[in-house]
């Protein structure tokens, strides 16, 4: 029981432990990457230029970006120039974040490459000139910014709302069907159009998470997630600090950079909150049938003793018969070891009084030839005297 007791203790403790601990700490494994550390690592663009392709405003707001997504304990974010990209710096980010602004053209190849090697890319309002221009999505859209084709700047919400349409990594935290309703708007916030990409190989592996409230057709937030290359996220909207959307930023950039979502991380320590409470109630079903079996044991054990000691008992009086019987035995020997003398004696007699029988016999047997004799020799004498004459 006390081994019991304490390895009970034990389990309390790691339990209350994992309960207790502070969220951040505790996610801290779930969220870390496949890398050597818990950090998504992003490069916010930090970039003026107006390319050829671009259309529409460009904001260059990467500093408020850079502030909000390093308030995640588990986002590191910087921002980077045209000239570091070029020089090859995306190679230290998993994720790239483009601001609704777009690279110089001198940019593209690398960030195409870095895209292709599996790196993430977050794009937010106009920023997808970007995605279609280098052909990332769709692919068909190379060369040219697609709008028209694929998108417009026609997902206002300001009367309508977003309506969240999916549960997604990053739509995580919020409920399907809620309406949100951003406080900053802009009359040319960019969305893809269902009906316009989805005759496109890319659609297989795009979803829609947002939508206008009232034109489903119109995705607010759209994801995209290749076999081979990196994950793309677009969100209609660019005010990366407006309360409706600023948990959708950073969960995307999360999920961009392969690295669970805070909703993801609350969903499983939900999980694992109801694992704890389950195993508590089969450690309680445990002990119980552990008292159950105890009980029995101790009536078995009740029992057994009962049974030993009345075994001991009847040894006991086997042991007394035993003895009994030794002694019973030993007289039992002595007598015939007297009987044995008695007997020897007996047979000592007999052999003397057999030796004086054959001497009496043989004197008798001599007597009575004697005897025979005499009479023999008398009855000769008589017939003898009767034959002699008279004188």
């Amino acid at each position: 029981m006390g081994n019991r007791n304490l390895s009970k203790l034990g389990v309390l403790v790691v339990v209350a432990l994992l309960i207790a601990l502070p969220l951040p700490n505790y996610i801290s494994c779930a969220l870390a990457n496949s890398s050597s550390d818990a950090y998504v690592k992003v490069a916010v663009l930090n970039s003026t230029s107006v390319p050829p392709y671009a259309t529409g405003s460009m904001h260059n707001d990467f500093k408020n970006a850079v502030d909000l997504l390093n308030t995640d304990p588990y986002i590191l974010a910087q921002a980077v120039n045209d000239s570091g990209i070029q020089a090859g710096i995306l190679d230290n980010y998993d994720v790239l974040f483009l601001i609704d602004n777009w690279p110089a053209n001198a940019s593209n190849s690398m960030i195409k490459n870095f895209w292709n090697n599996s790196g993430g890319i977050v794009a937010l309002d106009g920023s997808i000139c970007t995605l279609c221009y280098l052909g990332i999505l769709p692919n068909a859209s190379a060369g040219d910014n697609g709008n028209g084709m694929y998108w417009d700047y026609d997902c206002y919400g300001e009367a309508d709302g977003i309506e969240i349409y999916m549960d997604h990594p990053v739509t995580k935290g919020y409920d399907v069907g809620e309406i949100l309703w951003p406080d900053q708007y802009a009359p040319d916030d960019a969305a893809y159009h269902e009906d316009w990409i989805q005759g496109e190989p890319e659609w297989n592996a795009m979803k829609k998470l947002a939508v206008l409230a009232t034109d489903s057709n119109v995705s607010a937030v759209s994801v995209y997630q290749p076999s081979v290359e990196g994950r793309v996220v677009h969100i209609w909207n660019d005010k990366v600090y407006d309360p409706s959307i600023r948990f959708l930023v950073l969960n995307a950039v999360r999920w961009a950079g392969k690295a669970l979502s805070l909703g993801e991380a609350l969903e499983q320590l939900d999980t694992l909150q109801n694992q704890l409470a389950a195993l508590e109630a089969e450690i309680a079903n445990l002990e119980a049938t552990i008292d159950d079996l105890e009980t029995d044991l101790s009536t078995v054990n009740s029992t057994l003793t009962t049974q030993i000691k009345s075994l001991q008992d009847q040894l006991g009086d086997l042991e007394d018969q035993l003895a009994t019987l030794e002694a019973d035995i030993a007289d039992l020997e002595a007598t015939i070891d007297d009987l044995e003398t008695d007997l020897n004696t007996v047979t000592t007699k007999n052999e003397d009084l057999e030796d004086k029988l054959n001497t009496t016999t043989i004197i008798s047997y001599v007597g009575i030839g004697v005897g025979i004799i005499g009479v023999a020799i008398a009855v000769v004498a008589i017939m003898l005297s009767r034959k002699k004459p008279a004188p």
